[in-house]
């Protein structure tokens, strides 16, 4: 009886950790379709901004390469000045729709 007992209870153990499997990737194609929608709205918010084209490319600090980031750059004629205020608007927008916008750069290169 023991034997059957446990028989049943690995069979539901395996069932269960397969569902668990599922509902995972699941929510890894979720996020990974939140991230895609997220980062064409920055990069439509930092054309907007900046009014240049943007280059996205992931970076990491070579110090800590596991410190991982995703940089958004722009080249832009405009003055310093314009420069500083549009990168101000960028990070107030960029956390309304990134909670954790940390993990994104911003570089601006004058030309």
């Amino acid at each position: 009886m023991n034997r059957l007992y446990n028989s049943i209870f690995a069979k539901e153990l395996i069932v269960e950790l397969a569902e668990l499997e599922l509902e995972n990737q699941r929510l890894r194609e979720q996020t990974a379709d939140e991230a895609v929608r997220m980062i064409a709205e920055i990069v439509e918010i930092t054309g907007e901004l900046f009014g240049a084209d943007v280059n996205v490319a992931r970076s990491c600090d070579p110090e800590f390469p596991d410190n991982k980031s995703v940089v958004f750059s722009v080249q832009t004629s405009g003055t310093v000045r314009e420069s500083c205020e549009a990168e101000r608007e960028w990070i107030r927008r960029i956390e309304a729709i990134a909670p954790h916008w940390k993990l994104l750069r911003l570089a601006v290169r004058l030309r």
